[in-house]
């Protein structure tokens, strides 16, 4: 009939368009499974599980999890759209993949939102760097935090792994090479974990903390408000528990090199 031969026409064109705007040839990369798996393991966590707990202060028991739990749906099904059209255009790279669906404006823009999200996860991580490192330094060479010696200075120790740590990392051609500081990475996260779950139970919560702001609570009022678990809680903070939880979870400018680098 008129309409089947209509259908048809449409899905050859289609069909035809899709051809022409394929990208370059797929060529198989040269990572296994189990490095690919810890590179993205290490993209997914990374330093955004250490602003979990803030979220979670902030949001309460209930609404936490639903936040957590939608933020992980919505990743999964954009990772999964991201795969669909790198596939259907053959295009590995962001920009390219933005091109052949959007067009220059789609180029421009992913590039931009890319360009935007690495810069900040570097700000994040130097900033951890930055107010962390010289603390540890301190405690392990057994000096008060008031040692101030050069080799502790938060702006000497930013530059030093900036340039001893950072860009040798980003000069490596193959992402497999990745996967062992990524095991490592992975390793400090569960080492992490263990740490605080251990500290929980062996320092039990400030009952002589008094609340600042309310001078006229009582010590067993303010232990009862700090200590005691909330279902949902909203504040002045809550506005950031989303930001902060989809941060914890942002991964995709990773999956398309980590996918590209596979092994057949």
């Amino acid at each position: 009939s008129k309409f089947i031969s209509d259908r048809e026409s449409r899905r050859s064109l289609t069909n035809s368009h899709l051809e022409k705007k394929k990208c370059d040839e797929y060529i198989p990369g040269t990572t296994s499974l189990g490095m690919s798996v810890f590179n993205l393991s290490n993209a997914i966590m990374g330093s955004g599980i250490l602003g979990l707990a803030f979220a979670l202060a902030n949001t309460g028991i209930l609404l936490f999890l639903l936040l957590l739990v939608s933020v992980t749906l919505l990743s999964i099904y954009s990772i999964y759209l991201l795969l669909v059209c790198s596939k259907e255009t053959g295009c590995m790279v962001y920009e390219k993949l933005g091109e052949q669906v959007f067009g220059t404006p789609g180029k421009m823009i992913v590039f931009g939102s890319t360009s935007l999200q690495n810069v900040g996860a570097m700000l994040s991580y130097l900033f951890i760097v930055k107010n962390e490192l010289p603390s540890a330094l301190k405690y392990l060479i057994g000096e008060e935090e008031s040692f101030s010696e050069w080799y502790v200075d938060e702006r000497f120790l930013v530059v030093t792994v900036t340039f001893l740590i950072i860009l040798p990392l980003c000069l490596l051609k193959n992402l497999g090479y990745l996967g062992y500081t990524s095991g490592f990475s992975l390793s400090c996260m569960v080492f992490f974990l263990i740490v605080v779950i251990y500290k929980k139970f062996q320092i039990p919560c400030g009952v002589s903390v008094l609340n600042a702001t309310s001078p006229s609570l009582s010590n067993s009022s303010a232990h009862e408000h700090m200590c005691k678990p909330k279902y949902v809680i909203f504040n002045s903070k809550t506005v950031y528990a989303l930001p902060t939880i989809a941060f914890a979870f942002v991964c995709h400018p990773s999956v398309l090199p980590i996918y590209s680098e596979l092994k057949e």
